[in-house]
């Protein structure tokens, strides 16, 4: 009997006896054959432990393949509803991940008309909906949201949809969210809260609109900086302007307990710093364990910043029990024409803040001969003691170094000078101190 005259039944029942492969070449052979065997292909497909039809066509995109998969999965459930915990349910969720990510929405639309939780993740996948989102996929966005996705719904360790949505730019997805009741407040660890995260990518659009929606503007924590903050942090002026016409408040701190006028220093914005000066902001106002805008700016190398600050009334000798001042930074960091500033804006080398050494004393410590040449230039005398350190040639001596050249002072006596590696040197504790720790921020 010819293959081609064989009744249907006996086609099914001989490719009970076949392997996938066999009957995808049975199919090959003839069109009638093609037409029996498919729905074979399919049903023997649904009953493997790892099928592949359906998660081939969310790849591909084939609408055509997807519902003749969805046609035959659906016979091992046919009351199947997005409540159900059948195997036919784990098939359609990893099929709609594969899909949000491939971005195909009419795969999507099959999924969801079959039943499909629109808000169960597959593995270690987003949900579909946090994955439009982040990829700005408004079709696939409305479709989910038609399904009743929760705009809310989160996992550990996972930021929400509008978290994304705003971090990215998308500003009519964000407003769909909104407009489904999306959560502005929420934030997990690795992931700053929608307000910020729109901030501190620029999105000023995005900023306007969370404003107008209620978002409050001053919000931060230990992890996360103000908006202010994060705006200030990538030069943005326009949106900085925005938030201060907004009301925000200039002397909030965050993250490290940084005011936007010290990040906008320490970061070297000096059309920002003009600004924050203009609507206010106080350029001397440190934290008790945090840094002055002037010490930023001079700890950064930021001389023309350093300049506006000064003009504007910052203390050039302020310091505390953590933090040196903006001339021992300096010298810290051998920037020998920053140290000149400050010393031609009259700041005093005498000082130790933060129980650290004189400029005089760290410059030779750490073997900046120009430095010293400059601050003996200075009357940054040598044989002037200091309370923990004694005199400058002592600290020399102590470091117990060869001279390599000689020093002449500002009266014209010659001055051993000794190059040294010691940083050690630098932090000398006296015993009365006990265990404090010297501490000087960056």
């Amino acid at each position: 009997m010819a293959l081609l005259t064989l009744l249907p039944e006996l086609y099914y029942d001989v490719a009970s006896y076949l392997t996938c492969r066999d009957l995808f070449n049975l199919g090959l052979s003839h069109r009638r054959a093609h037409q029996i065997t498919d729905h074979v292909l399919y049903l023997f497909d649904f009953k493997r432990k790892r099928s592949v039809a359906l998660v081939w066509a969310a790849v591909s995109g084939c609408q055509r393949t997807a519902e003749k998969a969805l046609e035959t999965y659906r016979q091992g459930c046919p009351d199947h509803g997005p409540a159900c915990e059948c195997a036919f349910q784990a098939k359609l969720v990893e099929a709609l991940g594969i899909a949000s990510i491939c971005e195909h929405a009419g795969i999507i639309r099959a999924l969801v008309n079959n039943g499909v939780d629109v808000d169960v993740r597959h593995r270690s996948l987003p949900s579909a909906l946090e994955i439009a989102a982040k990829s700005g996929n408004s079709d696939i966005i409305e479709l989910l949201l038609e399904a009743n996705a929760d705009v809310n719904a989160t996992k550990a360790g996972f930021p929400s949809a509008l978290q994304l949505a705003c971090f990215h730019g998308h500003r009519e997805i964000v407003q769909l969210l909104l407009s489904h009741g999306a959560n502005m407040d929420a934030q997990t660890q690795q992931f700053p809260p929608a307000f910020q995260g729109a901030a501190s990518k620029g999105h000023k659009e995005i900023v306007e609109l969370l404003l107008n929606n209620g978002a409050e503007i001053d919000a931060h924590d230990q992890r996360c900086s103000t908006a202010l903050q994060c705006a200030v942090a990538t030069c943005n002026k326009g949106l900085v302007e925005l938030l201060l016409d907004n009301g925000a408040v200039l002397l909030s701190t965050g993250e490290r307990l940084t005011t936007a006028l010290q990040a906008a220093a320490a970061g070297g914005h000096k059309s920002v710093v003009k600004l924050l000066i203009k609507s206010g902001a106080d350029v001397g106002a440190p934290h008790h364990r945090s840094v002055t805008p002037l010490q930023a700016a001079a700890t950064r190398g930021h001389r023309g910043i350093v300049r506006l600050l000064l003009d504007n009334g910052a203390g050039i000798d302020e310091h505390t029990r953590y933090s040196p001042t903006a001339i021992q930074r300096a010298v810290v960091n051998g920037d020998r024409e920053m140290t000149d500033l400050l010393l031609r804006r009259g700041a005093d080398a005498s000082l130790q803040g933060a129980r650290l050494a004189p400029p005089l004393y760290i410059a030779i410590a750490m073997g900046h001969k120009s430095i010293v040449r400059l601050l003996l230039s200075h009357e940054s005398h040598i044989k002037t003691p200091s309370e923990r350190y004694g005199t400058a040639l002592m600290l020399m001596l102590s470091l117990r170094h060869r001279p390599e050249d000689q020093v002449h002072s500002h009266d014209g006596s010659v001055t051993a000078d000794y190059d040294s590696r010691l940083l050690q040197a630098l932090m000398l504790e006296d015993r009365r101190y006990g265990d404090e720790e010297s501490k000087f921020a960056d």
